[in-house]
Parts: structure tokens; sequence; C-alpha cells
């Protein structure tokens, strides 16, 4: 029955339970009753013996040990049992675990018996007044009974007094104690002797045979504290002359069933009457008396005997099952146990918050480690933390795991965390303090390292596959040491920061760095099957002197004086690079860059593109064997020397173009400055192909053709040169027509003859001076090309020029597109679609009109428009191949053409 005061009772358990649950709450110590069995030392005191668990054996819940535990044939344990020590003793042994045991675990401090004083009970008897006494539990109080030691009870005594469980939390009694009985309420029973247990100790709501029953039903709860032995009595109860082979298998002759949390500090809970050889009572062979059923706990200073080989078999079976309600609910003045030292060197090391700080004594050497969020480790007397199989360090943003030096200035040097021999290793938001670091070799064979400040110098060797995720590195990172070539397979950096330089001085697979910010280089002098770098910042170089196969590079700034590559399939996208550009590639992609160094070279490749590209410096291709330039603007010169094919489109190059050893070379649609210089030497195969551009400035020619073996220019202008066109030796033909020169100082045609539809025009631009090359409406280049040439963009005959004139503008829509009409295409380039965006001032339909670079019309499409803002989808099989395009957009008597490049 639930009495008033188990209600009290409750609700104050339930009160600290809501504690439990606040997180900020943190449990230093642990409940005595928390584990199902728990033992200081596992040997006898006297010889030493091991005692073992054993077949007969079944425990539910958890089992520990500061000592090292015996296993001998086949015990049973559904659920985690740890030790302190690193191993187990066997004895033929095959024992079932549920869970994987725990070596190496935190010491737990066994601590002293409780003091009973207070008004909350009752002391009874004095520790050398010759007095014992037995206590009978019956349900809701308990009868005490006094006798003289020494003397046998006798069944004619009375009870010198009754106690009910709900006046009181505790009966001490200073003597030896007997005890029995099914209490219904809620005490903790005391002796500082032995206490002997005479038969049963039930709750009342237990069943009596097994003493099993529903935790959650039960709100009957003992404790039982000898600060000597408990010992089950050689009664005929318990099993008295080998009860258990009784052929009727009455429960009253044989086995015991004990209800509660038992605490032996003295020593331990062992049987009477053991049958040793010097013992003056001898049981008979065999003396089995059956199995001790126990749901609570036991907590024993000493292991005792509860089954001995005497007589073929003395003593008691063991199943134990743990209460649950013990965990956080201990029966009254139930004392609490302390994690203490780690004794360094075990299997598995498993730690949290609630245990810590742990203390780390001596090796510091584990199979595993694991410690979650909160978790405290403090080096006390050991030069490091490390493990062999498995490190996991679970920390959290706001309760990282930490580990820091007790005395730091007597380990100076020493990292304290070594991961070189972890075989997987997994840490988040880990936190080093006072003297420690992280071991400088990093040789795990797989693993994760998240949100952690590194701030020693490392090298990373000999991994599988390693990522790095939002750290810090505040000194040097080194990936191999040359000590493994072939060990390390893959290193990402992703989200991190590095104070110092990246270097990779060992062959690896794959260097992946994404996110970044490295304030210093990146070097790699090893062979590396891939490098990746995306979304990052270097601040001063980026080299590269080793051959790499594939390299990729995009969304990246170099801001450093150097950057070098010696690489084969190459992209460099969307980048920002600062310094002087040097590159020796087999074949590159470079696409939406800006470089900003003095020099750009580019060597030793089969086949280089350069798209969208900026370029500061003097640009020189050599030893190659294809160049393709698209839409790139260079502020100096671009030099090809000993390149076999060449073809630059719809760019623009202020301060030349020099071409020297060539096969073939094509220039198309670009605005040149300072003109074109071109030798092939006595290349017979050589050929010279100059359409559609626009070139000015030039000292000597725009077009100075020193040896060539056959040539054509067509619909070109020459303005401003000292020559137009200027040719030495031409080998074979040549033809030049529909060019447009004018101003050129020392004549238009030197060394040739023009054209028959060349001619000599201003050309009409709209502000050469601020080098506005598009043609005014005035012009004569305007529909002067060869009429053999692709129609230009607007669908007319092909113009003069770089930049073809639309038709379809007035001078009033001219305004209008110049203040109102504009168009963008997002993603350009693009690979499988793009994006029309443009605002209409009213509703209606849209033409959109592909050509290629030759004027020819691809594709025209329709797309109703709305007013105001529009964006219209376009897919690369509207357009056919991939290459360059213009897209002309017509919509509400306004028309604008852009360039796209559709990708591969």
């Amino acid at each position: 029955m639930v009495t008033e005061r188990k209600l009290k009772i409750l609700l104050m358990w339930m009160s600290v339970l809501a504690m439990l649950l606040i997180p900020e709450f943190a449990r230093t110590q642990t409940p005595l009753s928390s584990y199902m069995y728990l033992t200081n030392f596992e040997h006898t005191r006297m010889e030493r013996d091991i005692i073992w668990f054993w077949t007969p054996d079944t425990m539910f819940g958890s089992v520990h040990s500061n000592d090292f535990i015996g296993m001998k044939w086949s015990p049973t344990f559904y659920g985690q049992v740890s030790t302190t020590q690193d191993r187990f003793i066997f004895f033929q042994a095959n024992p079932f675990f549920e869970f994987r045991p725990h070596f190496g675990v935190p010491l737990l401090n066994f601590p002293d018996p409780p003091e009973f004083v207070g008004d909350d009970g009752v002391r009874i008897g004095e520790n050398d007044g010759g007095m014992q006494y037995r206590l009978v539990m019956e349900n809701e109080f308990g009868s005490i009974y006094e006798w003289r030691q020494g003397i046998p009870f006798s069944d004619e005594l009375e009870a010198i007094e009754q106690y009910f469980w709900e006046d009181l939390d505790w009966l001490y009694f200073d003597s030896p104690l007997e005890m029995y009985g099914t209490i219904d309420g809620v005490a903790t029973v005391g002796s500082s002797h032995n206490i002997m247990l005479l038969d049963n100790l039930l709750y009342a709501a237990s069943e009596p045979d097994f003493g099993r029953f529903e935790e959650e039903d039960c709100d009957d709860m003992l404790g039982l504290i000898s600060e000597q032995n408990i010992i089950i009595a050689n009664t005929i109860a318990n099993g008295r002359d080998g009860g258990f082979n009784d052929r009727n298998r009455n429960f009253e002759t044989h086995s015991i069933v004990i209800n509660g949390a038992l605490a032996a500090f003295g020593e331990s809970l062992t049987f009477e009457d053991q049958n040793d050889e010097w013992d003056r009572r001898q049981g008979p062979s065999p003396d089995k008396r059956g199995t001790i059923y126990l749901k609570g706990s036991l907590a024993q200073f000493r292991r005792g005997y509860v089954h001995r080989s005497n007589h073929q078999g003395t003593g008691y079976y063991r199943t134990f099952f743990h209460d649950s309600r013990l965990i956080d609910n201990p029966p009254p003045l139930f004392p609490n146990v302390e994690r203490g030292d780690i004794i360094g060197g075990g299997s598995d090391l498993v730690l949290n918050a609630e245990g810590s700080p742990y203390n780390v004594v001596g090796a510091g050497t584990y199979n595993n480690i694991t410690a979650t969020a909160g978790t405290v480790i403090v080096l006390s007397d050991s030069l490091a933390l490390t493990c062999s199989g498995e490190l996991r360090l679970f920390g959290t943003e706001d309760n990282p795991v930490i580990i820091r030096r007790s005395d730091p200035d007597n380990f100076h040097g020493y990292p304290g965390l070594i991961l070189s021999t972890c075989d997987t290793t997994y840490i988040s938001h880990l936190q080093l303090e006072d003297g420690i670091s992280l071991g400088g070799l990093l040789e795990s064979g797989s693993g994760v390292i998240e949100s952690c400040e590194i701030s020693n110098r490392i090298n990373i060797s000999h991994f599988n596959d390693f990522e790095f995720r939002d750290c810090t590195f505040r000194d040097t990172v080194e990936v191999g040491n040359g000590e493994h070539p072939d060990g390390i397979q893959r290193v990402s950096f992703l989200d991190c920061e590095f104070g110092n330089s990246i270097g990779v001085n060992s062959s690896c697979p794959t260097i992946e760095i994404s996110n970044c910010e490295i304030s210093e280089n990146i070097e790699i002098n090893t062979y590396t099957t891939e490098v990746i770098i995306s979304h990052s910042n270097i601040g001063e170089s980026l080299k590269i002197n080793q051959f790499v196969p594939r390299l990729l590079i995009e969304d990246s700034q170099v801001r450093g004086s150097d950057f070098s590559i010696y690489s084969g399939n190459t992209q460099i996208n969307n980048c920002d690079i600062w310094g002087d550009i040097t590159m020796r590639v087999a074949i590159a992609w470079i696409n939406g860059c800006d470089f900003g160094g003095r020099d750009f070279s580019v060597s030793g490749f089969d086949g280089v593109e350069i798209n969208d590209c900026e370029i500061q410096g003097t640009m020189l291709f050599s030893d190659g064997t294809s160049a393709f330039i698209t839409e790139g603007e260079f502020r100096r010169s671009v030099r090809f020397n000993d390149v076999m094919d060449i073809e630059i489109q719809v760019s623009e190059i202020q301060s030349g173009i020099s071409i020297q050893n060539a096969n073939s070379s094509i220039i198309n649609g670009s605005l040149i400055g300072e003109g074109i210089d071109y030798s092939s030497g006595m290349d017979l195969l050589s050929e010279l192909t100059v359409d559609n551009n626009t070139i000015y400035n030039s000292v000597i020619a725009g077009l100075m053709v020193s040896e060539v073996n056959w040539f054509t220019a067509n619909n070109n202008i020459f303005f401003n040169n000292q020559a137009g066109i200027f040719v030495e030796v031409c080998h074979q033909d040549y033809s030049t027509n529909y060019n447009c020169s004018f101003s050129n100082t020392d004549g238009h045609y030197l060394g040739i003859i023009h054209g028959h539809f060349d001619f000599v025009a201003d050309p009409m631009f709209v502000n050469p001076e601020g080098r506005d090359f598009n043609l005014m409406p005035e012009s004569p280049c305007i529909d002067a090309g060869n009429p053999a040439s692709s129609l230009d963009p607007d669908g007319t005959r092909a113009d003069v020029g770089a930049l073809p004139y639309d038709h379809s503008l007035s001078v009033e829509n001219e305004a209008i597109i110049a203040n109102d009409f504009s168009v963008s295409t997002s993603p350009n380039p693009f690979n499988n679609r793009t994006t029309i965006s443009f605002t209409s001032r009213t509703a209606g339909i849209a033409e959109v009109d592909i050509y290629d670079l030759n004027g020819r019309m691809i594709s025209s499409l329709l797309r109703e428009v709305s007013r105001g803002a529009n964006n219209l989808p376009l897919s690369g099989h509207e357009i056919g191949g991939t290459g360059m395009y213009f897209l002309r957009i017509r919509c509400d008597n306004q028309s604008r053409i852009v360039r796209i490049i559709y990708l591969p």
C-alpha cells in the first residue's frame, strides 16, 4: 500500500530526477547501487584465490570490478561488463557477452560505509554489549528480537520492539544481525557486524519463488549495509544439507530470493558452512543448496565465495537481475561511488561528462577510446593518451571534450594526444588545454577531425581516407613524410583555416581543399593523383612542383606572387590569381578567371582552352599542340612559340599577338591593339587566317607576316597602324579582300597587292580613343564584308571588323537599349541549360535567334513574355553542338546581341 511516507519519498526522488534532467547539472558521483554487481577486489584475502564467474552464473545488468575478473567455462552476461584492468583471467572459458566488454575503464573508489545518525532512524545495541539481534520483516513493520551472543535463538523469545517503516528511514544494529521476511515500505538496514540471511528477503510487490516484480508498479525498497559480511545462513530454508537435491525441489527447502540493494563494506556476500576440511561441520556430497535469485544490486569490497568445489560442489548458483530504479534512486543513506584515476593501459576506455574529470595515470595506451560531450580528461602522470583501434571524441560546440595536463611544466614537449597508432579516428569539438597538443605525426587508417584548433605542426601520413572539417591550424600542415610512399589515399580539408602553409611531400592519390583560408603557401612536392582546390583563399603562393594527373581549381583566390603548376588534366574556373603564372600542363580548361601577374607562361601542353578570362600580364604559349582562346581580355601581349594549332576567337588583346613557328593559326572576331606579328619559319604546312578583326595602333604593321606558306585576311579593319598589312615572304599564295584600311601612316599594303574589294575609308568608330570600336550607323564597314561570309547576327550581310552592327536598332532605339533594355545570360558559359534575363515594357512575343561565329542562324525561337522582368530558359539541345554563339533577342521594338558559350 502507498503510505504518506512512501509518497513523500517518491516525490523527493522525482525532484532529484528532475535535477538530473537539467542540461547544466552534471553528476560527479554515482550511487553505489547503480551497478548490478560491483567489486573492489576479486581474490580472497588470505590465499588470494581467484573466484570465478562460471557456467551457472547468469547476470542481467552492469558488472564492474576494479580487479582482474576470472572467467571459467560459460557464464552469461546480459549487460555491460567492465574492469579497470586490461584483460580477464580465463580458464577454459567461453563466456557470452551481450555487449563487448570494456577494459581499462576508470577506477571506482569504493566508498566508506555511511554514518547512521540523525532523527530519521533508530540505532539498536552496543558494539561491545555482548548481544545479538534478529530482524523479522512483517510487511509494514519489522519486529526486533534480542538475545545474548553464544546462546541459540529461542522460538519462545518475544519481540522487544516493532518499528513501522513509514516512521523511519533506517535501522542500525551495532552488533551481529540475523534477518529475513517481507517488507512493504522503504528502509535501509545496517550492521557494524555480519548480517546473516536466514531466509528470503522479499518486497511485498514481488512473487516469492524468484523475487520478480514490475519495477514501475513497486514502491518497496530495501537497502542492506554490513560493515563486515553479508552471509547466507546454512538453514533448511536456504538449502541446508543439499536441499537442492530434494526430489520435490520445494523452494521452501532450497535457494534464496533477495530483493534489495546489498553492500558489504568489510568483505563480501558469501555463505555459511563451505565444507572446508577444517570445518567442524561437514555437509553431504554434493552439498548443492540451490540458486541465489537477486533482484536488486550487490556491492562488495572483496568478492566472496557463493560456491565451492568442496564435497563435489557446495553452495549456490547465481541469477542476478538489476533493479533499474536503483540507478538514480538508491535506498536511504546508500553512499555514492566516485570515479578515480584511470589506470593507464587497457583495452577500452569509455568516458562521459558525468564521471568527469578523469585522471589518467600511467601509460595512457588503449585499444579503443570513446568520450562524449562534456568529458574532461586530465593527464596527471601520463605522457600521452593514445590507442591502437578506434578513437572517438564526440564533443559539441557548447560541451567540448577537454584534455589538459595537471602539471604541464613537467611534460614540456610531449603532445598529450597521439593519433599515429589509431586505426580509426573521429574527433569533434576537442579542446586542448594546459600544454596538451596533437601528436605531430598522424598515421590513422581513416577518420574525421571536426571543429578543433590544432596549434602545433602536424604531419599527416599513412592514411586511407581522412577528413578535417571546420578546423583551425596554427602551424604548418604536411601531408606525408616520405616514409610511407603508398600509405595515403585521400586527405580532405573542408571549411578550415590555416595560419601557415600546407605541404605535400609524400604520394597521395587525392588532396581536397574546399572553402578554406590558407595564410601562406600550398606546395606539392611529390606525385599526387588528384588535387582539388575550391572556394578557397591562398594568402601567398600555390606551387605544384611534381606532376599531378588531375587538377581542379575553382572559385578560389591566390594572392601571392607565384602560381606555378605541373599537371595533366587541368581545370581552372572562376579564380582570381594575383601573381605570376607558370603552367606545365597536358590539357587545360581555364574559364572565367582574372590573372593579375606580370607574366603568364604555358608550356608543354597538348591542348589549352582559355575562355572568358582577363589577363593583366604578358602571356606566352610555348612547345604546345593546340591553343584556343575565346572571350578573353588581355591587357598585354600574347605570344606563341612552337605551338602547332592556334585559334583566337572574339577576344580583346591590347598589346599585340606574336606567333612563331605554327602550323595553323586562326584569329577571328577580335580587337587587337599593336598588331599581329607572324612567322612560321620554313614550315611548308603553315597557314594563317585573319578574319573579322579590328587591328589598331601597331608601330610596325597591323598584320606583320615575316614568313608564311599561305594566308588569308578578310573582313578586317586596319586602323592607325604604321602599316596595314606587311608581308615579307609568302611561299605559296595569299588572299586579302573586303578589308578596310585607314590612317596607316606608311601605307596599307606592303609586300602584297591588295584585293579587289579591299578599300580605304574611315571606319567611323564610336570612340576609338576610348577603345570603343563599335561601328556608327554611317560606317562604310557595315554590310561591306565578303558576301560569301556568314551573315551577321541580325541577318544582314557580314560587316567588316570585329564588332557587327545591328540594323534593327534605330538611333532612338539605341538610346532605349542603352538606358532600358539589357540582356544577360546565367550561367555563361554553361553546360546543359542557361537562363536569358531581360525586362519588357509590354507583354507579347520575344524572338530569340542563335548564330554561330560564321553568322549562320542555328535556330530561331519564339517565346511569350510578360510585362516586366522575364527569365527564359535556353537548353543546349536547342543550340546543337558546343561552342561560342551570338544570341539576339528582339522584343517590344528592342534588340540586343550577347555572346554565349555552350561547354561540353
